[in-house]
């Protein structure tokens, strides 16, 4: 927890010295925007660091003093990681419906193994072999029917994706 306050007193202390005036224990919404130039792309927009710095400036006048801009930096990060988490789950939702679109029949909201299967050629150097699959199909497939509903295909796609993690983080390591 300490290193955790440490890191954000460097934050907070890096951005005085960035954005506040010489001798000022004050740093103002305009010096902090022009650190963000607005993309089209980018969640982190002026209009976004404007209500951030807005509801971090507790005293209102437009300016951020040091506990204010701890604060500011605590509701960026914060706002930054419900983001990504929102940019994951609508991956994983399009993830799921690209593999019902690929592998369910017309008309069936079930996925079988054996279409799943056909997708992950057998070779000798991948990770991700038919039996690997299998397994992990079998272990998301919460119903044992010996099919994926929606729900399961989630489960599926997340526990494929921690195996692979963990194959590559037990390669690294080894190497």
């Amino acid at each position: 927890a300490s290193l955790e306050a440490g890191a954000r007193m460097e934050a907070v202390s890096e951005m005085f010295r960035e954005f506040g005036k010489q001798g000022s224990n004050k740093i103002e919404l305009q010096d902090v925007l022009s650190a963000f130039p607005e993309t089209s792309d980018d969640f982190v927009t002026a209009a976004v660091v404007k209500k951030i710095f807005e509801a971090a400036d507790a005293t209102q006048d437009g300016f951020l003093n040091w506990q204010e801009a701890s604060n500011f930096l605590d509701r960026l990060a914060s706002a930054e990681q419900h983001h990504a988490a929102s940019l994951e789950a609508g991956a994983r939702m399009e993830a799921v419906s690209e593999m019902f679109r690929e592998f369910g029949k017309q008309g069936s909201n079930k996925i079988e193994l054996q279409d799943v299967l056909s997708a992950f050629p057998e070779t000798s150097d991948d990770f991700v072999t038919a039996a690997v699959v299998k397994k992990i199909f079998e272990a998301a497939d919460a119903t044992q029917d010996g099919f994926l509903n929606w729900q399961e295909a989630s489960n599926f796609l997340d526990r494929l994706a921690s195996a692979e993690q963990h194959h590559a983080a037990s390669l690294e390591a080894g190497a």
